[in-house]
């Protein structure tokens, strides 16, 4: 008998005193099969010959137990059918142990078979009639019939195995038998906890591309083990967001969990299916992230607001606005990677740079890719912008810091910056005095702007010799 840790694995017999396994073998034919009313009792001496299993490619002595016909019609006639090879019986062996055997076809009766080292351990000796009772009687073809629906409805091979009388192995093989694909641990995990499979569509989509840079710019998933492990770490509308372009694109939602010990939240999904998928276009991983040449050739076609939409995920996971230096950036340390982000850029007709490495940071050597100029970040919060609204805020800010701030100036302001003029102070003194800036001076005296107020009229034009006098070059203080 096979060990798992659990009393699932090939358990088709128990001792009579474990209760705990009588009861599981009972249960196996809780679904499916006749309970006996009254158990048949019937003793049998077996027949002894070799038998060779192809399955442990050796001969191995087997015991052959040929029902009686009286046996076999008592049978037919207590659970109202006819029985067929391969139906299962439960019998009880020598008041010691439980047993279920599958029954084959042998001229008008059936017989069943038990090795000869497990008859030892039953107390069946080859010479001496051995005592049976039988207490369930299952057919194979309604077994069968369920354990595919079930499977087809989302149970797992373990739990059926619990629940019919069939080893692992056999249910398996029924399985494909039937034409049905037996699933992965990963697929019936993802049944378990979303209720279906993923729907995988064949080719890359604006949704996968915004999930591929999403991990590209900040995964957490299993990229060296076998867990198939795809999400991201960040802020909980990031995480929302990525989570709902996973469902979007697949029809199952990944887990949203706070991080221990941190503000941040995670998204993260195991299946093998869509690891695989999404494998196809690009590679993941925390140093040599990169995107694959198929997802290049998509993305060379793409609808240039598409793109920008999808590469804005890589910027959200890993980038930031830096209101005080007047740029957008992103740090890692895949150069290799930044580059091909920065391609993608091009493409959108906004300009960056890349420094590093720089080792101060991170002793791998961190690379800065950079947005800057008022123009290109215009650009950028136009056809890429973040993802969060807290993000798109700090743009926001950052093209506020370029305009430029016009101060409204008074009547009292203009007549006093004259009256200092003619008193022969400098442009330099009277822009300390009245905090007022040299080239708003400048259009004053030389250029003839003044301010919009309606008392100025008539002191311009008492003010008009003054305004008559040869301009300074700009450079002049």
């Amino acid at each position: 008998m096979r060990k798992t840790g659990k009393c699932h694995g090939n358990m088709l017999s128990a001792m009579i005193t474990d209760k705990d396994k009588v009861k599981k073998l009972f249960n196996r034919f809780k679904t499916i099969g006749k309970h006996l009313s009254k158990p048949i009792q019937f003793e049998i001496k077996p027949w002894y010959r070799w038998h060779y299993s192809k399955v442990i490619n050796a001969a191995s002595e087997m015991l052959t137990f040929y029902i009686p016909v009286e046996i076999k019609q008592k049978i037919e006639t207590a659970i109202g059918k006819e029985l067929n090879s391969g139906d299962r019986l439960l019998l009880e062996v020598n008041k010691s142990y439980f047993l279920i055997v599958k029954l084959s076809k042998h001229d008008s009766s059936f017989n069943f078979t038990i090795a000869r080292q497990k008859a030892k351990k039953y107390k069946i000796k080859k010479s001496v009639a051995t005592k049976f009772r039988l207490f369930k009687v299952a057919k194979y073809e309604e077994i069968v019939n369920k354990i595919i629906d079930e499977y087809k409805k989302g149970k797992s091979v373990p739990t059926l195995e619990l629940n019919y009388p069939f080893g692992e192995t056999y249910i398996r093989k029924i399985l494909i038998k039937n034409g049905i694909n037996v699933r992965s641990l990963s697929e019936q995990q993802t049944i378990k906890h979303h209720g279906h499979l993923p729907h995988i569509k064949d080719g890359l989509s604006e949704g996968k591309l915004k999930i591929i840079f999403a991990i590209l710019g900040d995964n957490v998933g299993n990229i060296k083990s076998k867990g198939y492990g795809i999400g991201i770490v960040g802020e909980l509308d990031f995480i929302k967001a990525f989570a709902d372009e996973f469902e979007k694109e697949y029809g199952i939602r990944p887990s949203i969990r706070k991080e221990k010990n941190h503000e941040a939240f995670k998204a993260i999904l195991g299946n093998k299916n869509i690891f695989n998928d999404l494998r196809q276009y690009a590679i993941f991983g925390s140093h040599e992230w990169k995107l694959l040449e198929n997802a290049y050739r998509y993305i060379e076609k793409m609808d240039v607001v598409k793109l920008g939409k999808a590469v804005a995920y890589f910027w959200e996971a890993e980038g930031c606005a830096v209101v005080e230096n007047k740029m957008i950036e992103a740090t890692s340390v895949n150069y290799n990677g930044l580059l091909q982000i920065q391609k993608i850029m091009n493409i959108l007709g906004i300009k960056t740079s890349i420094t590093g490495p720089n080792y101060a940071a991170s002793s791998n050597g961190l690379y800065t890719i950079r947005v800057s100029g008022l123009e290109n970040i215009k650009t950028f919060g136009e056809k890429v912008n973040f993802v969060t609204q807290r993000k798109r805020k700090e743009i926001k800010k950052l093209l506020t810091s370029y305009k430029r701030f016009v101060k409204i100036h008074t009547f009292e302001e203009y007549k006093k910056a004259f009256e200092l003029k003619k008193k022969k102070f400098t442009l330099k003194e009277i822009s300390s005095i009245l905090n007022i800036s040299p080239r708003t001076l400048k259009t004053w005296f030389y250029e003839g702007v003044k301010p919009n107020h309606p008392n100025l009229q008539s002191y311009h034009s008492s003010s008009k010799a003054l305004h008559q006098h040869k301009s300074l070059p700009a450079s002049c203080p």
